[in-house]
């Protein structure tokens, strides 16, 4: 954090926050006038707490999951629910390929994971999809963690 660059910083929260915010906005303005919508805004497990070489990232992340009730809050009344998944590890091809360029320590990341697993891309795409369907209607305003157990473990946490 130190010496991450400020123009970075900046950077990396437009790409994340901002960008969440603006096309939550208009598509927003279009779901008001339908009185009616289902927005779901992308997190991370980085915005429920610190982790290194996230000082950009992560607060971008908790500002999503904030701006997620925010939005629930404001748009509740015109039937347009608002949620938030955050996934954590995801075992996709480009961890597959950090892994094996020993960017990253998907063993170690096993390891700690209570599943002694990663979830996979079907894991946050059916999260995603209960989240927009019919059986949620009633669910508004929440950060949905897609982790493989990760955040239940307080040891890592």
């Amino acid at each position: 954090m130190l010496e991450f660059p400020p123009e970075e910083w900046d950077r990396g929260v437009a790409i994340n926050l901002r960008s969440t915010y603006l096309c939550s906005r208009r598509v927003g303005q279009w779901m008001v006038k339908q009185k009616a919508g289902k927005i779901l805004n992308m997190a991370s497990v980085n915005g429920y707490g610190g982790a290194r070489f996230r000082s950009a990232y992560g607060p971008a992340k908790a500002g999503i999951m904030n701006l997620t009730k925010i939005m629930a809050v404001e748009l509740g009344e015109f039937n347009i629910n608002v949620n938030c998944l955050a996934p954590g590890v995801v075992l996709t091809s480009r961890i597959q390929s950090r892994a094996k360029q020993g960017g990253f320590n998907l063993e170690r990341v096993i390891a700690d994971t209570p599943w002694g697993r990663l979830s996979e891309p079907d894991d946050a795409a059916q999260a995603a999809i209960f989240l927009v369907s019919d059986e949620a209607s009633s669910i508004s305003g929440v950060t949905l963690p897609v982790d493989a157990g990760w955040l239940a473990d307080l040891a890592l946490v």
